[in-house]
């Protein structure tokens, strides 16, 4: 009988070795389950080497079985190539597929949009085709469907049914009428700090006008410049020139603090036409002076606790109606200044129809 050595066995070049005797090599064989260190010694890195293959084994057996893949039962001659799948199209349950899908949902809304078109008078206008885009953010392959409805008799559309980040009304068109709305409204579902809140109750009204009524519209512009002491100052409505005869009286004002910060204040400034009338527009919409709404006088103005706004840039749409029924559509901005000595700065460009039209958008005939 073999007994156990104490020691490993020992090589002429030091290191661990098997036993050469093949009675020795049985004899270890039997004596294994015994104490394996003893006849079968690694060092610690042999350790950690296979118990990293051990992991990465184990790794890869769980991979395959959440990606429901049987790496046994394919051989590398019976796989078949995965045919690639387009990110902008759901692949079905795949992990990915899922994941593009939420983020998709969140960077695109439901489109709903109610709107009417009227003429110069405000009448409906059926049989309006109104041409409208949808963007539509996707991962890869963002971009813009284009579309087309026409307005009822009633001169209603809607757009219902799509999704995507916003909406671009491109053009209305009507054989006789040209379009004075702006072109390019776009109107935001998703993605942006105000988002479009539709009303089918409310419909948002655009302005188409007669071909010929807009030739005589005039255009002008004027830079403001005086104290912030109180002072009217009155505009020619139909110049933009200062006057004392003039129907659009501007008063600026502004109230420092000094107790509270030295650099803070209010500021306002009161639009006036006296006998006549101001109301807030909104150019998208059409350039056609409403026909009511109108108050005398308007106030613009800030506070100084709002600190972050209070330098902005602040302007404003306005149509003006003078005592003796003259229409402008005028747009005033202000500039305000820290500075003690600062004077009132701002501008005010407007346009006025000399045939008492309300169609304020200067049309261009182009050359025969």
């Amino acid at each position: 009988m073999v007994t156990r050595p104490e020691t490993p066995l020992k090589a002429a070049s030091g290191q661990d070795t098997w036993p050469r005797s093949p009675e020795t090599r049985r004899a270890v064989l039997h004596m294994l389950p015994g104490n394996l260190s003893s006849f079968f010694p690694m060092k610690k890195s042999y350790h950690r080497i296979l118990l990293a293959v051990f992991l990465l084994g184990v790794g890869w057996l769980v991979w395959s079985w959440l990606h429901s893949v049987d790496p046994v039962a394919l051989s590398p001659s019976d796989r078949k190539p995965v045919q690639e799948k387009s990110t902008t199209q759901p692949d079905g349950g795949g992990f990915t597929a899922k994941v593009l899908r939420a983020i998709e949902s969140d960077l695109n809304s439901e489109i709903a949009f109610y709107g009417e078109v009227v003429d110069q008078d405000e009448q409906p206008l059926s049989s309006v085709t109104v041409s409208f885009s949808v963007w539509q953010e996707r991962v890869g392959a963002s971009g813009a469907q284009r579309y087309q409805t026409v307005t009822d008799g009633g001169g209603r559309f809607t757009i219902e049914g799509k999704t995507g980040a916003s909406l671009t009304l491109e053009k209305f068109e009507k054989e006789g009428y040209r379009q004075i709305v702006n072109e390019g409204n776009v109107f935001s579902y998703a993605g942006a700090s105000q988002l479009h809140q539709p009303d089918p109750a409310k419909p948002m009204r655009f302005s188409l006008a007669q071909k010929g009524l807009g030739g005589d519209v005039v255009e002008w512009s004027s830079q403001l410049k005086f104290k912030w002491d109180g002072t009217a100052q009155r505009y020619d409505l139909t110049t933009g020139k200062p006057s004392n005869a003039g129907e659009l009286e501007i008063v600026p004002r502004r109230k420092r603090y000094v107790e509270l910060q030295p650099r803070d204040f209010d500021w306002s400034v009161d639009i006036t036409m006296p006998g006549g009338g101001i109301v807030v527009v909104d150019p998208r919409r059409g350039r056609v002076a409403p026909s009511g709404g109108y108050k005398e006088t308007l106030t613009l103005g800030r506070g100084y606790s709002d600190r972050a706004n209070l330098l902005a840039v602040t302007s404003v749409h306005l149509c003006a109606k003078s005592a003796n029924g003259t229409y402008a559509l005028l747009e005033l901005a202000v500039y305000p200044d820290r500075r003690e000595t600062a004077n009132f700065a701002g501008s005010l460009s407007g346009s006025w129809n000399p045939t008492g039209s309300r169609v304020l958008l200067k049309e261009i005939v182009p050359p025969r």
